[in-house]
């Protein structure tokens, strides 16, 4: 059992805890950065992410210096301790989702870019971190796919060199494969070809008749070797052969409109 002085300290810090996360919910602190880094307490911590998340709450160009650190750190504390944190994936959906769209025209400042930039070259941390720390292309995917379907019309203006090359890679590395498709592999290609229709980029069509080849033959050698049928991998499989077969007659028509314009 503690001792009244052991307590007593606790109790106040507990307190003190409270009274600093009910301030960051009733906007007293404007400096939430730097109390971020001031107490390094769950409870806080929780609270700033909370606020700048549920209120959407832009991000600014003299924050990403200190977002794109703190997300190697917390990544990197994360893995040394084995737990299960969620700050950095928090911070990184705040970072990409939230960062203001008006600096996307701005040839100095292309916040939106960066972040994007950003994102995506954040798997190379892989190596550093280990299993612990994996950051997994899937999951970046849904990051940028899902910022570009909230605002696709700043697709045509952001500078991020790696931004195709990357949805492109979902696709290329399936009908490249010498194996055939998985299910969980779909979702991933389902993901880039809506993300896709809502930038407009019908470039894409290439790529999408590769991978409708690719499923037709995965498909064939399936039944070849009459293995015990599968009902969830055929639905999965039947129902992405319909979208791709939709999606590559709306891209040739956009194509066909566009060439007699």
């Amino acid at each position: 059992m503690a001792s009244v002085n052991e307590s007593v300290p606790k109790f106040k810090e507990t307190i003190a805890t409270q009274v600093i996360v009910r301030r960051v919910g009733d906007y007293y602190y404007q400096n939430l950065t730097w109390l971020f880094d001031e107490y390094p307490v769950f409870e806080v911590r929780e609270a700033i992410l909370r606020r700048w998340l549920y209120n959407h709450v832009q991000v600014e160009a003299q924050e990403v210096d200190w977002i794109e650190q703190r997300i190697r750190d917390l990544k990197e504390e994360a893995a040394k301790t084995q737990s299960d944190s969620r700050f950095w994936k928090d911070l990184l959906n705040w970072y990409v989702f939230c960062t203001n769209t008006r600096y996307v025209f701005d040839e100095d400042i292309d916040l939106v870019s960066r972040a994007l930039e950003f994102a995506i070259s954040i798997t190379k941390l892989n190596e550093l971190y280990g299993s612990q720390g994996f950051f997994y292309r899937s999951d970046i995917l849904k990051l940028v796919a899902g910022r570009l379907k909230h605002t696709p019309h700043i697709y045509q203006n952001l500078k991020t060199p790696s931004l195709k090359p990357f949805l492109e890679s979902f696709l290329t590395e399936i009908y490249q494969s010498k194996y055939d498709i998985t299910n969980y592999e779909l979702v991933d290609v389902e993901r880039v070809i809506r993300c896709a229709k809502e930038v407009e980029d019908w470039s894409f069509l290439i790529h999408i008749e590769k991978v409708l080849a690719k499923i037709f033959q995965s498909v064939k050698n399936q039944r070849a070797k009459k293995e015990k049928y599968q009902f969830e991998r055929e639905t999965v499989i039947l129902r992405t052969e319909a979208f791709l077969n939709e999606t590559v007659r709306f891209f040739k028509e956009k194509i066909a409109e566009a060439e007699n314009k």
